[in-house]
């Protein structure tokens, strides 16, 4: 479990372990019709779209909650989850400058 410590702790490979195990609790058993039957193309679209929502809402969740030394200490805590979402939102805000309609693709 050392891995997954290490993982929580920094900006370490993702374990298969807990890949894995995110997969269980997003998309049930895998096999007898679970996800490792569905095409590659499907899933890997369907967890970047969760992943993305999950780090936008925890981020906008925290902006709209916390102030001051709250939001300090909770940007100290989450800084990783603070930089992934500053580059999602930058990467949609280039997308949208670039013509206009690219912006629903984040």
């Amino acid at each position: 479990m050392g891995a997954v410590a290490n993982y929580v702790d920094s900006d370490g490979p993702l374990p298969q372990p807990l890949a894995d195990a995110f997969r269980i609790e997003q998309y049930g058993p895998p096999f007898a019709g679970g996800w490792m039957e569905w095409p590659l193309k499907w899933l890997h679209p369907v967890e970047t779209a969760h992943n993305v929502y999950r780090v936008l809402s925890d981020y906008t969740d925290a902006m709209n909650r916390y102030e001051d030394d709250a939001l300090q200490d909770w940007r100290k805590r989450n800084a990783r989850l603070e930089k992934a979402a500053l580059a999602i939102i930058r990467m949609r805000d280039e997308l949208e400058g670039d013509d206009g309609d690219g912006g629903d693709q984040l």
